[in-house]
């Protein structure tokens, strides 16, 4: 870029140090050619600036149009292990068919903080789900988790949307996992989520107390063992242990 007697890309100061600033980058989709290449040259001087990677997130949009848009992405809270105090306090004031929710890439743009894509999934479907990254600079194996997690999001969106919202756990007081359920009006379906904290040694079974089943159905559990509702909500429903931080397990319930 330039004028008449000035040649704008050229910046002969001295860059001040961006060794501890994020940025957030917006980029268009349309004319990449040209969009990349700008781009690559706000990375390459960022970087000169001392800026690390990490702290350098990118967000692309389809046109110029949504530019503007795009630069909202970096007001909101993303990161999946926030969001489980987000979405729970949410939750009292409106429902979930309401509540914006979204995977986005890692590390973590506002924390630096890595979440499995299984456990960033779960916890964006109890909300309206969608995907806020660039699923080109995925792995084959996250593109499979992708799809495996649309097309569930596909077979739940009803019970997701109009279900009953129930919190099995306080996120808010550092459990050592958090767990929520959405049951359907007529209480013949629900999905239950859990997602683990940071790894502990002698960790405890999780085993949660379901709400909002009918105690007189018999519910099948993931298409296997079958439970009575009375026995899921009074004696619990145990997940199996996993390893690891912030892992995640979603089960399906149906009436039988």
């Amino acid at each position: 870029m330039a004028t008449r007697h000035h040649n704008l890309s050229r910046f002969d100061s001295p860059l001040p140090s961006a060794a501890d600033m994020k940025f957030g980058i917006v980029v268009a989709e349309w004319n990449r050619d040209i969009t990349e290449a700008l781009l690559e040259g706000a990375v390459r001087t960022l970087r000169k600036a001392g800026c690390p990677d990490m702290n350098i997130e990118i967000k692309y949009v389809p046109g110029t149009f949504e530019l503007t848009l795009g630069t909202q992405f970096f007001a909101e809270y993303t990161d999946a292990v926030d969001r489980l105090r987000i979405q729970c306090g949410t939750a009292f004031c409106y429902p979930v068919s309401t509540i914006g929710a979204h995977v986005s890439a890692v590390p973590n743009g506002q924390t630096g903080r890595g979440t499995p894509m299984e456990t960033r999934g779960v916890v964006a479907m109890c909300g309206t789900f969608g995907y806020e990254m660039d699923l080109g600079r995925c792995s084959r194996e996250e593109k499979e988790t992708v799809r495996k997690q649309v097309e569930t999001y596909k077979r739940r969106a009803a019970l997701i949307a109009n279900g009953d919202y129930y919190r099995l756990t306080d996120p808010f007081q550092d459990p050592p996992f958090t767990a929520w359920a959405i049951v359907s009006s007529d209480k013949r379906e629900a999905l239950v989520s859990l997602v683990t904290g940071s790894a502990r040694a002698a960790q405890p079974f999780p085993v949660l107390r379901l709400r909002g089943l009918d105690p007189a159905l018999r519910y099948r559990v993931d298409g296997g063992e079958v439970h009575s509702g009375a026995a899921l909500m009074y004696a619990g429903l145990s997940f199996p242990l996993v390893r690891g931080d912030y892992q995640a397990k979603q089960l399906h319930l149906e009436a039988v």
